[in-house]
């Protein structure tokens, strides 16, 4: 998120027996010059202009899509062409005529996958980017298998592109999920490489990047699939 802050110990305080408690201060991480701090006018505008775009974009635009839509509802179920539907035909247009909402549940779909999901953190809490990917997964996934089993677009070459464009979005974040997991498993055995390292008796890889490459190879494959199909 455009308000996320990095912390660093800026300070140390000792106590009598040596010990001491260490003294963090947040910083924007886009701009080190500003300071996470409730006090600081500079981070309070920036937070209050995320809020009102997260409300414009991520949350409003889904809304307005169906306050447009649903009026229409009934023109639209009986395929009749008037002039607010044929305005709105960018909606729905693609769509069988009972999912004419499809877009805007298509687009919160992606919005979590894209955006909320950027709110659970990563880089400095590792286990908490590990359940960040595995929540964008499991959300691509379920919108796949529904996908699959309602069936909302007019042409068949639609829907099959739209199911192998979500099997990648699986695959990848499933890669990079097992990516992830290699990495934090190196840096918790980093003295140890090859068949004896314990990346490679839990993942069964010595090197991260040929799961890249069996991502690369397994989208490939679904474009090659999908082609096969449709042409």
């Amino acid at each position: 998120a455009a308000w996320s802050c990095d912390y660093y110990e800026v300070d140390r305080v000792y106590a009598a027996d040596g010990t001491y408690t260490q003294v963090m201060k947040g910083f924007l991480r886009d701009d080190l010059n500003i300071e996470c701090d409730g006090s600081d006018p500079a981070y309070q505008e920036i937070y209050r202009l995320c809020w009102i775009f997260i409300a414009i974009w991520p949350i409003g635009v889904p809304i307005i899509y169906l306050l447009v839509l649903i009026p229409l509802r009934r023109s639209i179920l009986e395929k009749r062409s008037t002039r607010s539907v044929r305005a709105t035909a960018f909606l729905h247009r693609e769509y069988d005529s009972s999912f004419f909402w499809w877009e805007p549940f298509y687009l919160v779909q992606r919005l979590l996958v894209v955006g909320f999901l950027q709110w659970i953190p990563s880089d400095t809490d590792r286990p908490f980017g590990l359940i960040r990917l595995t929540m964008g997964q499991v959300v691509a996934l379920l919108y796949m298998i529904v996908l699959m089993f309602v069936k909302p677009y007019k042409r068949f070459d639609l829907g099959v592109l739209a199911i192998s464009a979500q099997l990648s979005i699986v695959a990848i974040f499933y890669g990079a999920s097992y990516i992830k997991l290699w990495d934090m498993l190196e840096m918790e055995d980093p003295g140890t490489t090859g068949t004896d390292s314990l990346t490679f008796k839990i993942t069964g890889f010595t090197q991260s990047w040929t799961l890249s490459l069996l991502i690369f190879s397994f989208n490939v494959l679904s474009i090659v699939v999908f082609l096969a199909i449709t042409v």
